[in-house]
């Protein structure tokens, strides 16, 4: 697929100096994916739409691969999309619980890492954190012999916790009043966007479509994206198609009139109080001075578009910064010629704290905006897994706004679903105190399936037990 997406032929394996491919210990093929990036690289430098390309790069100059490195560009080249689908389907395979040597066919233990830079946990051997929401592998797992599942999540979550912290920060928040409300969230949104009542948005035709595209405006705007990775993850992860145009004017619209609050929330700090911070300046420097330098690293070769009195200047201000900076860790990044990821991490970047009090340094502009909010309601999904601990619940996975726990079967259903969402409320209030939280109960069931509908003995949703699903 990604020969035929870059019409060019290329090898991607790993080879050894007569030829022979490399594999893993486990007689895997080996892949050198930096052939494939520096072939995707000197294609964006031709595009003539990327008069601005850069290639994103480490520290040490090599070209990044991961995904969120390459979000600006990915909607240029199609062997790009290509490449992140076929790595999400790879790593979706691998996360399925394969009987092997060291791992029993009769239970799975993920192995869980408590504390992300975002605050949030990570997973492997396997990932279950993510494993696809489609059932067909989702239901490859099942509870134990004599014991059933029972699954809850929270309900928009991370919108919730971005309110408390727009209310913490402005003493008001439009999406608090639209939660608080009882009101979904993406509805209203695309009541707004849609400039109709809600009454009015369940009377259209594409009063679906509607929704999932405010959908992905909810989740991927207060993040930090920009137009093009928008309308990106509107198709990739809320099946709708969204032109880089009415990205750019639908983010006007949510920042500017519909939640005012996140907008203001999005602004961040002024350039010139991050970059003097970074670099231990003694005073505010000027703030045309310091757009004058990122602009100028924005592009290669920008700096000869300069005028000679530009150029002198910005060799001044940099002169200036390195003999008054009193951080001369960073002193060898102010240069004009500075690489512009490098420079986004130890010039530009942010310190972040969230709600309760964790501290995150060297924070990009998206990963600023993401963690206060994702790392607080980890932190509230961390109380509650910690409450279930201490009554000797038996918590058998967690996925970020899920937790899934097994009971005996024939024992109180009812109670045990009803105890792990008090739970899980009560804990999140104790971070999120002024927005309503809500849990809803994914099902009572054998294997572990996105959603299940719940059936009551004598169809007595008030009194009658949980019938389990298989």
């Amino acid at each position: 697929l990604l020969v035929e997406s870059v019409s060019q032929p290329f090898d991607l394996r790993h080879r050894d100096k007569s030829g022979q491919a490399l594999k893993t210990e486990k007689g895997h093929p080996r892949f050198r994916l930096s052939d494939f990036f520096s072939l995707i690289d000197d294609r964006l430098k031709h595009n003539p739409q990327l008069l601005d390309y850069q290639a994103p790069r480490t520290d040490t100059g090599r070209i990044r691969t991961a995904e969120d490195a390459w979000q600006e560009y990915i909607a240029y080249d199609s062997a790009l999309i290509k490449y992140f689908q076929m790595k999400d389907r790879r790593q979706a395979l691998g996360s399925l619980p394969i009987p092997g040597p060291d791992r029993p066919a009769d239970r799975v233990h993920p192995k869980y890492s408590i504390l992300s830079k975002t605050g949030r946990t990570s997973c492997s051997k396997p990932n279950i954190q993510g494993v696809p929401r489609q059932d067909l592998v989702r239901s490859q797992y099942q509870a134990s012999a004599g014991h059933v599942l029972i699954t809850c999540d929270y309900s928009q979550l991370e919108l919730a916790a971005l309110a408390q912290i727009c209310l913490q920060q402005f003493g008001v928040s439009k999406l608090a009043e639209v939660i608080n409300d009882g009101l979904d969230p993406h509805k209203w949104t695309a009541s707004q966007i849609a400039k109709c009542t809600l009454q009015e948005l369940e009377q259209r035709d594409d009063r679906h479509e509607l929704r999932q595209k405010a959908k992905a405006i909810n989740f991927g705007i207060p993040g930090g994206m920009g137009a093009t990775a928008l309308s990106r993850y509107a198709q990739k992860s809320c099946g709708v198609e969204m032109s880089v145009d009415q990205a750019k004017a639908w983010i006007n619209t949510f920042r500017q009139e519909i939640y005012p609050e996140i907008g203001r929330y999005l602004t961040g700090p002024n350039i010139a109080q991050t970059f003097g911070r970074n670099v231990g300046l003694p005073s505010l420097p000027s703030s045309n001075h310091v757009w004058l330098f990122k602009n100028t690293i924005s592009s290669p070769g920008q700096i000869n578009q300069l005028t000679e009195q530009e150029q002198e200047t910005l060799e001044r201000f940099l002169a200036d910064c390195r003999q008054l900076g009193t951080k001369k860790e960073v002193h060898q990044y102010l240069h004009p010629l500075i690489n512009k990821d490098q420079a986004d991490l130890h010039l530009f970047s942010e310190q972040i704290t969230t709600l309760t009090g964790r501290i995150r340094s060297k924070a990009r502009y998206t990963q600023a905006r993401n963690s206060p909010f994702q790392g607080l309601a980890a932190d509230g999904a961390k109380l509650a897994l910690f409450q279930l601990f201490k009554q000797g619940v038996a918590v058998v996975a967690f996925v970020h706004d899920e937790l899934i726990i097994e009971v005996p079967e024939g024992s109180d259903y009812r109670q045990a679903r009803d105890n792990l969402r008090r739970v899980m409320i009560n804990s999140m209030k104790e971070v999120i105190p002024d927005v309503e939280i809500d849990v809803k109960c994914n099902g009572v069931m054998k294997h572990w399936y996105k959603e299940v509908e719940l059936k009551y003995v004598n169809d007595d949703q008030e009194k009658g037990q949980i019938i389990p699903s298989d």
